[in-house]
């Protein structure tokens, strides 16, 4: 009913000022992308940087539940001995590898 309604030269400028407003939001959509794509990097470099955070967030869950599950407070205090041995044992081979190691 709109468009029976209305003149050709209106319908005209109508969808000429649809078109302008379409590729302006368009060219403002992939400017944005592109800005997002600089700061946060591509498809593959967000999932492996939420695969790098799952990982550490299970490593945390499981090192709190180690602790937690400690009966008393030398049992607690023999896995928190345990833990910093495997940590520190972890760094040195990092250094090792990296030729860091003092």
């Amino acid at each position: 009913m709109f468009f029976e309604t209305r003149p050709p030269e209106t319908l005209a400028n109508l969808m000429l000022t649809l078109r302008y407003q379409t590729r302006f939001m368009l060219d403002k959509m992939i400017a944005r992308q592109e800005d997002d794509f600089k700061t946060f990097g591509g498809f593959r470099e967000r999932l492996y940087a939420a695969r790098i955070a799952a990982r550490a967030e299970d490593w945390v869950n499981s090192l709190y539940s180690r602790l937690d599950c400690s009966k008393n407070a030398d049992e607690l205090e023999a896995r928190a001995a345990e833990i910093h041995e495997q940590v520190s044992k972890a760094v040195r081979s990092i250094r090792k590898r990296r030729g860091w190691l003092r």
